[in-house]
């Protein structure tokens, strides 16, 4: 089947949510650290090399030790 212009969009669209995906996935456990030191403090003298469960709570997140408790429950 010869490829359309549809396809090679749609072959685009799917390029850029997977990088989307996967940046995400492995800025996530850095998210809201403002201080680059405190990275290699938490995950050693490399930082970041590869998918890491997040630090909990995050150093710098601007919600820790906020009132605001969400409704998991529901």
């Amino acid at each position: 089947k010869k490829k359309t212009k549809n396809d090679e969009i749609r072959a685009r669209i799917t390029n850029a949510l997977f990088g989307c995906f996967i940046g995400d996935s492995l800025a996530m456990p850095v998210h809201w650290y403002y201080d680059r030191s405190k990275i290699f403090e938490e995950f050693g003298q490399n930082g970041i090399t590869g998918f890491e469960d997040a630090k909990h709570p995050h150093p710098d997140a601007f919600m820790v030790g906020m009132p605001y408790k969400p409704d998991i429950k529901n």
